[in-house]
């Protein structure tokens, strides 16, 4: 008969065995997916390399030829704020395109559509005036170009220089700077956060042990802010959480498209893929 010891080693040879074969799994079905972890952290929007994007933290003055969607189109929409709008870019172009709609872009890193004077989430929270003074020369663009509806998503983390950083208080900033606007208002909630960063965590461990738990993704106020935000400009509220996370704890994969290039901005094969999403949300909010 085999001994204690000989049993024990085969039962361990079988535990390693098995934990390859989940690990080798695992790393296969990651890399099956698009963009593969290894790509999806440089899966950036195209207003990152057209200059359309703002990634300096000193410039103050947005560009004027960041026309998109039907050029000829008389109908115009127009997303302003930072990140979190910019990178839908790929979904809001296509619907501009499906509905010959003018597609204007201002945006910039860490710098909401706010009225106040903020700090800088992605600077160690160092102030952060050209964000104001650019958000005052984008309002400047906006009143001239007089867009029919004008979109934004708020990065959470707001922390403005005085007064309440709350997500109201945070939210009637958004809300006052939109309705100097004419037109159409439509704010979206925040996309999910993470506390990890996703592509790493699905090479390791696959897109089924990387879920989101609902804590974090609604985290720092978002709905909130989002509401207030619709309410002081009185736009439209619109939340496309479900239609990303699917359920909680929130997935960060759609399809075999991964979602996240880092730990909560979006990656740009997703928005591709989500256009129709949007789509059904941006004219469910204007009727159309």
């Amino acid at each position: 008969m085999r001994s204690a010891r000989g049993r024990f080693r085969v039962l361990s040879s079988l535990f390693v065995a098995s934990l390859l074969l989940a690990l080798f799994a695992s790393a296969a079905g990651a890399e099956s997916l698009t963009p593969t972890p290894q790509n999806a952290p440089h899966d950036y929007e195209a207003l990152w390399s057209d200059g359309c994007f703002s990634y300096s933290f000193t410039q103050t003055k947005p560009k004027s030829d960041c026309v998109f969607g039907d050029k000829t189109s008389t109908y115009k929409m127009a997303i302003v704020g930072d990140s979190h709008t910019s990178d839908l870019f790929a979904a809001f172009n296509r619907v501009a395109k499906a509905h010959h709609w003018k597609l204007y872009t201002f945006v910039k890193a860490d710098c909401p559509f706010v009225d106040v004077q903020i700090r800088n989430a992605g600077g160690d929270w160092a102030p952060y005036p050209a964000c104001y003074t650019w958000n005052q020369n984008v309002l400047a663009q906006l009143k001239k170009i007089k867009p029919d509806v004008t979109v934004t998503i708020p990065f959470r983390w707001i922390k403005t220089m005085s007064g309440s950083s709350g997500p109201t208080a945070t939210g009637a900033a958004i809300g006052r700077m939109l309705k100097q606007l004419t037109g159409e208002k439509i704010v979206i909630v925040d996309s999910p956060y993470s506390d990890f960063d996703v592509p790493s965590c699905i090479a390791a461990h696959g897109p089924n042990g990387c879920k989101i738990p609902k804590s974090e993704v609604l985290s720092g106020g978002v709905k909130t802010r989002e509401r207030e935000a619709a309410r002081v400009s009185g736009g439209h509220y619109v939340n496309m959480t479900g239609k990303i996370c699917d359920g909680f704890p929130c997935r960060v994969v759609f399809g075999n498209v991964i979602e996240f290039r880092d730990r909560h901005h979006l990656t740009n094969t997703f928005a591709k893929a989500f256009w129709g999403t949007l789509n059904a949300a941006i004219t469910t909010a204007l009727g159309i």
